[in-house]
């Protein structure tokens, strides 16, 4: 289970999803209360990509300045400039990265709105 929370790209599309069927059902009704109600599940999705870090059990890495190239000695680059493969702890901590710094907060935001104003589409298209 939590690897399944864990996966950034796969709540993004399960947030997207929800979206799109919350629109449809509200459709379907003529009531877009069903797609304000879809927000609320957004905003979860938003506050579980969030922690991301508690749930694989693995904090963010320090940036440190490598002495041998000038990346980050967690960074991709500092492993392609030593010709090496990326280790599967700096693509965990890329994945966190997005995950708590983009696809977080940007899912919690527009499911907040959703949830805020989804139903206010019922004035705008059905009281027009």
């Amino acid at each position: 289970m939590r690897s399944i929370l864990s996966n950034h790209k796969l709540m993004t599309f399960a947030a997207i999803v929800i979206a799109i069927a919350g629109i449809v059902q509200s459709i379907i009704y003529k009531d877009f209360i069903w797609f304000l109600r879809s927000g609320s599940i957004i905003v979860g999705i938003g506050i579980v990509l969030l922690a991301r870090t508690y749930l694989v059990k693995k904090d963010l890495l320090l940036d440190i300045t490598s002495s041998e190239t000038p990346y980050n000695v967690n960074s991709p680059e500092h492993f392609k400039a030593l010709n090496q493969s990326v280790p599967d702890y700096v693509k965990n901590d890329l994945a966190s990265r997005a995950a708590i710094g983009l696809y977080g907060p940007c899912i919690s935001f527009i499911g907040t709105i959703i949830w805020g104003y989804g139903d206010l589409l019922n004035i705008l298209i059905y009281n027009a």
